[in-house]
């Protein structure tokens, strides 16, 4: 690996670790209503669909790799927002869990995040698909955490402050690592 691709790889590594890590969330329910429910599915659903038709229209592989590994992120996120409801009902109601729509999309989502991830893997270089869906899965997962599922992130203005420029590191690693030839 070059310089230039120890750097980018810190970049993630380390804009993800201070995000979370400065970030704090706290635990937060197990379960939504049902109308964040859908509005979750919906957008994770919708935006990798788009992400997906959006890498088919990319004549470069690095770019249409990046998608492609942003697309199973945002998969793999859903997923770690359907856990912890998943685990509750396993553990208080097993099998009320078998009904529970909540398991076959968590099914589904895995099912495709992983066909995506693959997807990306062969579409283009390793450094493009992996630090997007590295990226993407944990701010998904926390997203949904915080605006359904009532967890708290960190809100003092340095704590703010440091998560914005955590993103933009995380970003900016994320595309240096999808312009190197590997």
């Amino acid at each position: 690996l070059s310089r230039k691709e120890w750097l980018g790889a810190t970049l993630v590594c380390s804009g993800l670790g201070v995000m979370l890590g400065v970030g704090s969330p706290s635990a937060g329910g197990f379960s939504m209503s049902a109308s964040d429910w859908m509005l979750s599915m919906l957008a994770g659903w919708g935006l990798t669909l788009a992400l997906v038709a959006a890498s088919r229209r990319m004549r470069w592989p690095a770019p249409r790799a990046a998608l492609l590994g942003l697309a199973s992120g945002v998969l793999f996120g859903l997923e770690d927002a359907l856990t912890p409801y998943l685990l509750h009902q396993l553990n208080h109601h097993p099998l009320s869990l078998l009904m529970s729509w909540q398991l076959y999309m968590f099914v589904l989502a895995g099912v495709y995040g992983i066909a995506t991830i693959q997807a990306s893997y062969a579409a283009g270089p390793l450094t493009a698909g992996l630090p997007t869906a590295s990226v993407a899965e944990p701010v998904v997962g926390m997203l949904i955490g915080v605006f359904a599922l009532g967890e708290h992130l960190a809100t003092s203005s340095l704590a703010l402050g440091l998560e914005l420029a955590s993103a933009v590191v995380m970003v900016a690693g994320t595309w240096m690592l999808g312009r190197s030839p590997l």
